[in-house]
């Protein structure tokens, strides 16, 4: 549970560090 809940927060991350440089 907590890899998983890992993953989604980097993913959110990543998602959030492309909208800043878009």
């Amino acid at each position: 549970m907590y890899i998983a809940d890992h993953d989604l927060m980097a993913l959110n991350t990543i998602f959030l560090h492309d909208l800043g440089i878009k």
